[in-house]
């Protein structure tokens, strides 16, 4: 089983309207609500995929109770700990003509009671896990050190894990040694403090962040798709034939894909992009799998350094 946390989970509320005019009245034409997060989305996408998973988060208020109930109208095992903040809500506004929006609330807070009873349910869940995934941000004024406990949590129990995060949480969850990162190019340069132009750049600053005991990085590049770097060496995975319409979830839709399959490094990057493909080509985080784009991803060990990042 593959056990999700979000610290900070959401409800995701897109509007999609004609334009959007700022300092006018705008109606939207439509407007949808989804149970989200980070490590929400990775469990949308396994569990939409077959794959067992169980998604664990904090939530409080009428935001808990209608993620409660449309995980479970879905059958998507979940786990909430119960908190007295309401779940926050994320904005994506979207017009038919102009770039989309995005307003993100800022992250729940967890009282110190709170916080050991989330902990204690994590532990609990790592009884009966294959993986940990970790998403998303650091509850709001956490301590500095939150991240990198659930990492070393999971290690107590020797379940590796996988963390999508970034920022000052990023880098505490590398002091704990996790087992695979997936940061994009501005996170890998936030926390190596270099820039990067070339897939050769990127590489190299990877390795370096390898060097402080995480075993695998996945850096998610855009349009110029994805560079796994390990022990074993670099792989960069590029697709072709997409068509995006909605970023929003692609990098989640990767570490889905990548946690999906339990075979080759070559297949579960493949996976991975394959997903991360499928995700940008949909309106919503809730996306279908197009077969059509799997043909499309191309995997390489030996490719061309001083590519030009798109």
């Amino acid at each position: 089983m593959i056990l999700t946390v979000t610290p900070t989970p959401a409800i995701d509320l897109t509007l999609e309207l004609h334009e959007l005019v700022l300092g006018a009245l705008n109606r939207s034409d439509l407007s949808e609500r989804e149970a989200s997060g980070k490590g929400v989305n990775v469990s949308w996408a396994l569990h939409r995929a077959g794959v067992d998973t169980v998604a664990l988060f904090p939530a409080g208020g009428s935001g808990a109770v209608f993620m409660t109930q449309t995980l479970t109208d879905a059958n998507l095992p979940h786990r909430i700990v119960p908190i007295a903040e309401d779940v926050r809500t994320n904005i994506t506004i979207r017009p038919h003509r102009g770039t989309e929006t995005k307003v993100n609330s800022p992250g729940n807070r967890l009282t110190d009671q709170e916080r050991v009873a989330f902990v204690g349910a994590v532990e609990q869940e790592l009884g009966r896990a294959t993986y940990m995934c970790l998403s998303g941000s650091a509850p709001t004024d956490a301590p500095e050190g939150f991240m990198a406990e659930l990492v070393s949590l999971a290690k107590k129990h020797a379940v590796p894990t996988i963390v999508d995060t970034s920022g000052p949480a990023l880098m505490n969850a590398i002091s704990a040694q996790p087992d695979v990162i997936t940061p994009n190019v501005h996170e890998l340069c936030q926390i190596t403090g270099t820039s990067f132009d070339t897939v050769g750049e990127v590489e190299r600053a990877a390795q370096n962040v390898r060097l402080g005991g995480v075993e695998t990085v996945i850096v998610t590049l855009g349009a110029s798709g994805a560079l796994l770097v390990d022990g074993e060496g670099t792989l960069w995975a590029q697709a072709k034939g997409v068509k995006p319409i909605n970023s929003v979830g692609a990098g989640d839709a990767l570490t889905a894909g990548y946690l999906a399959t339990q075979e080759s490094r070559e297949t579960m990057l493949t996976t991975a992009v394959w997903w991360a493909s499928s995700a940008v080509e949909s309106m919503t985080t809730l996306f279908s799998l197009n077969p059509a784009l799997k043909e499309g991803v191309s995997v390489r060990s030996d490719f061309n350094r001083s590519a030009i990042l798109v």
